[in-house]
């Protein structure tokens, strides 16, 4: 109780304190308060040096350390000084990760921002994004920045001016590049640029006209929270100085710029985040778009409502790779290829088949795409054992407004091909396959109309399971590893993908050395070469990458936005 006498006098006071002197949220440093409204990107990145030893010691990490790229460089007879180059590359690397001072400047945030800038087309455009580009960090102590930057000036005295309440201090490296810092509260900027580093001391007193300022950017960043990752690009800013680089380009070739900033500038924003849990990885992606600026060639996808789908009952808990959507737009891809056609005034293999077909079934191409909805599914299945070629299997089904026009479509081809088929019913559908393409036992190419979906698979298998699932076999909706990943599958969306990673690298790896064999059929020389790439690079990249288990997306359309979530479950058993 006397405890208490005193402390709620202490509270109160403190209450009246604060409605005096109100704190300036305003000035928490966030690296937005140093860029223009207009920047063009933006990277943050929390804790990078505790991120760097975690990747390290992962499954991934551990497989990238254990590559030997000098050896493998050797064996493949590369140039000794390409092999000196990774050989001193892979040391810097080494010295950097574990060298104290940069782990210090690395250890709390680090920014990076690339400010807008007016294309000039007689200085280099690397030389151009350096002088424009900022870093902003904040290590764990500042005089760790000031010591790093004496090693590069090869330990000569900066020179110091005053700029408002702040000092910049100018360091000149070895190689003649100035660099500029200077500290701002807990924060260090620093800049080849010294009208650029200005620049953002100017942002950060003003506030008003700054990224962070921007509504529209807040807003958005809202859906951020907490990221361990983030970026920014402004896509539209990105699309205006490709199509400046362009044309100063086809000026000085005295040729007509091909940019066509009408499709470019479609997009706005982009916004991406990443979170990092426990056995989880979450990521985020939101792109911004104009409607006024939609193509009319890609209308309809653009209108495609999201909508909550079931497709994944017709699939079995063994699929590895599974991808829906209902707005891939037939009619948007055949005007698309119609564009190309017109713009080259040349025919590709693409033009060969489309005319092939309407031949074939006798109907126009443009009144095919009308037999089909928006609605599309994709699985892929590994093949059996015992198979002499590593094929999986693999299905596409299509939605169908005109089920019989489709059907008559599949019998015109038939007919015309003179295709030896066979003709085989499951319940009260009709299963039509194509026998004796090749001596595999799993590669039966097959058709059939299901529920309104035309069904094409290079097996028969897969289209009994879309009809219905084997004794003792699960949906794929029901699978302990699809509901790992299942965050919002069940929401409305305009497309799923459904990835077993872990499964998937090893079906790549059969794929892969089966390539191998066949090259070693036809060149000795070339297959050595890619056994020493098989077996030391990309077998040992695929057993690395496969520690994200289980991966799922989402990608759906909101005001304006197009929003990508992705969930990855790690494997991380070394």
């Amino acid at each position: 109780m006397r405890q208490l006498i005193f402390v709620i006098p202490l509270f109160l006071l403190l209450l009246f304190l604060v409605s005096l002197f109100p704190p300036d949220f305003t000035k928490r440093i966030d690296p937005e308060r140093f860029l223009d409204p207009d920047t063009l990107l933006l990277i943050n990145q929390k804790q990078l040096a505790r991120r760097i030893d975690d990747f390290a010691s992962s499954r991934l990490g551990s497989v990238l350390h254990s590559i030997d790229a000098v050896g493998i460089a050797a064996d493949l007879e590369m140039p000794a000084a390409r092999i000196a180059q990774i050989d001193e590359g892979q040391k810097a690397l080494g010295r950097a990760a574990d060298d104290p001072i940069i782990r210090s400047v690395l250890g709390r945030n680090m920014s990076v921002a690339l400010l807008p800038f007016d294309y000039d087309g007689a200085v280099p455009l690397t030389q151009q994004i350096l002088a424009n580009l900022v870093l902003i960090c904040r290590p764990k102590q500042a005089v760790h920045m000031q010591e790093l930057l004496e090693r590069f000036s090869g330990g000569a005295p900066p020179a110091d001016s005053p700029y408002g309440a702040y000092a910049i201090r100018r360091y000149l490296t070895d190689g003649g590049m100035s660099i500029v810092t200077v500290r701002v509260d807990r924060a260090v900027l620093l800049s080849t640029n010294e009208r650029l580093l200005r620049r953002c001391l100017d942002n950060y007193d003003r506030y008003t006209d700054t990224l962070a300022a921007d509504p529209a950017y807040r807003n958005t960043k809202k859906m951020f929270p907490g990221t361990a990752i983030y970026g920014y690009l402004n896509v539209a800013g990105f699309t205006d100085l490709l199509a400046r680089a362009v044309t100063v380009f086809a000026a000085s070739k005295d040729s007509e710029p091909s940019v066509e900033d009408r499709r470019h500038s479609l997009y706005q924003h982009a916004f991406f985040g990443s979170w990092i849990g426990d056995g989880t990885v979450s990521q985020k992606a939101v792109l911004t778009f104009d409607p006024a600026r939609i193509p009319a060639e890609l209308s309809s996808i653009f209108s495609a409502p999201p909508e909550v789908t079931h497709s994944a009952d017709h699939l079995t808990a063994g699929t590895l790779w599974y991808y829906w959507t209902n707005s891939y737009a037939p009619d948007s891809i055949l005007e698309l290829i119609r564009r190309q056609q017109r713009q080259h005034r040349a025919a590709s293999p693409i033009d060969t088949l489309l005319r092939e077909l309407e031949v074939a079934t006798g109907t126009g191409v443009e009144q095919i795409v009308e037999f089909f909805a928006n609605d599309l599914i994709l699985a892929l299945k590994k093949g059996p054992k015992d198979d002499l070629l590593p094929i999986p299997l693999f299905l596409v089904a299509i939605k169908c407004k005109n089920t019989p026009s489709v059907k008559e479509l599949v019998e015109r081809i038939i007919v015309h091909y003179s295709l030896p088929i066979r003709r085989k019913k499951i319940g009260d559908h009709t299963i039509v396959s194509w026998g004796e393409v090749a001596p595999i036992s799993s590669f039966e190419p097959s058709v059939a109309t299901v529920d309104d979906y035309l069904l094409i698979a290079n097996n028969v298998e897969q289209i009994k399971e879309f009809i219905t699932p084997p004794e003792g076999n699960e949906r794929l909706s029901e699978s302990p590893l699809f509901n790992l990943v299942n965050k919002g599958f069940l929401y409305t969306n305009n497309s799923l993908v459904f990835l077993n990673m872990a499964e998937l690298s090893g079906q790549l790896k059969e794929i892969v050395s089966w390539g191998g064999l066949v090259l070693a059929l036809k060149d000795r020389t070339i297959a050595d070469k890619s056994k020493i790439i098989i077996d030391r690079l990309i077998n040992p990249l695929l057993d690395g990458v496969a520690m994200y288990g289980v991966i799922g997306t989402r990608k759906y359309l909101r005001d304006e936005q197009v929003i990508m979530e992705a969930t990855a479950v790690i494997d991380d058993g070394k």
